[in-house]
């Protein structure tokens, strides 16, 4: 596995990002995992599902935001709602399944740590790659392994 210059600065700026099924560094801009994802055939029908029943969720808080407040401040709320909940723990089960892991820089207060998560089957394969990720940015690697994730 080998990672350019350019992507490593590029993560270390963005701090997140997913390996794909062979080891390969995807880069995402926080929260920007899904869409990262839905530009792969197998992800992007459950992503778009996923991102309409956001939208409108949001639009339904929006409807009946009291007249002086912004809908904007009730996005949040909508993010919350358990149906969303729901989607989006099933999706990032799908995305464990299909061999997939997210990979980020995770608060140590003391030294540079990457934390990996995905599932037990995949996590064996991607190991490597996150190591050696960790290794090229000099940061420890923690590595979190969910067999499925608790629908909230």
């Amino acid at each position: 596995m080998a990672f350019d210059l350019d992507q490593l600065r590029k993560f270390r700026y963005e701090r997140t990002g997913l390996l794909d099924p062979n080891g390969n560094l995807v880069v995402v801009p926080l929260y920007g995992h899904f869409e990262a994802l839905k530009k792969y055939d197998i992800f992007h029908d459950r992503i778009e599902e996923f991102q309409n029943l956001v939208s409108q969720v949001a639009e339904d808080h929006a409807y009946g935001v009291p007249e002086g407040e912004h809908p904007e401040w009730h996005i949040f709320e909508a993010w919350q709602s358990s149906e969303e909940n729901k989607l989006r723990t099933e999706l990032i089960n799908y995305t464990y399944k299909q061999g997939w892991g997210r990979i980020g820089y995770i608060n140590n207060h003391h030294e540079p740590m990457l934390e990996l998560e995905t599932n037990k089957e995949t996590a064996g394969r991607l190991t490597k790659a996150a190591r050696e990720l960790a290794e090229m940015l000099d940061a420890e690697l923690m590595i979190t392994v969910v067999d499925k994730l608790p629908k909230r």
